[in-house]
This record gives C-alpha cells, sequence and structure tokens, in this order.
C-alpha cells in the first residue's frame, strides 16, 4: 500500500484506511460498527502492529472522506496492479 502513502497519507491515515477496509470487506457495515470491529474482534491488530484501541474513532469516520477523494488514483492504481499480477500468473 504504498499507493496511501505516495497520496500523502499519515502513519494514523494509513492504519485507518487499511484496517477501514479490511472491516468493510469482512464485516460491512457503519464506520462505528467497523472500528469496535477493529477494537474487539478482528486479529488485525497483530497483522500489521497497530493497536486499533489508540486510535481514535474519529480517524475512521474521516478516512472513507479521504479514500474518496483519492478514488480515481486508487482504482487506477489497483487496475493496473491487477494487470500486473494476471500477466504474471500467466507467464
Amino acid at each position: 500500500m504504498l499507493k496511501l502513502k505516495e497520496l500523502g497519507f499519515t502513519n494514523i491515515q494509513y492504519n485507518s484506511a487499511i484496517g477501514t477496509l479490511i472491516a468493510k470487506i469482512a464485516n460491512p457495515s457503519s464506520e462505528a460498527k467497523a472500528y469496535d470491529y477493529l477494537c474487539n474482534t478482528s486479529a488485525i491488530n497483530e497483522l500489521i502492529g497497530c493497536d486499533y484501541n489508540k486510535i481514535s474513532s474519529n480517524s475512521i469516520y474521516r478516512i472513507s472522506d479521504k479514500l474518496l477523494a483519492h478514488k480515481d488514483d486508487l482504482e487506477k492504481h489497483l487496475y493496473t496492479t491487477q494487470k500486473q499480477y494476471l500477466s504474471m500468473m500467466k507467464q
């Protein structure tokens, strides 16, 4: 997820974005439920080394707006990356 760093995401924004995306994939729901999932249910803390209990719920609420602001760049990056992986798999 170097792309998030390239787009100027701070460490807290980066961890909030990763956590929110994982929570939404694993357990689609509101930001409040995503925050609760990250703090109390998932093991994401251990996997990425971020203690979501130390990140405010406001960070989770605000990160969606930042992701939306960079939607086109992120979609283009994901599309390009996926094409590269598919190309490598065919070889």
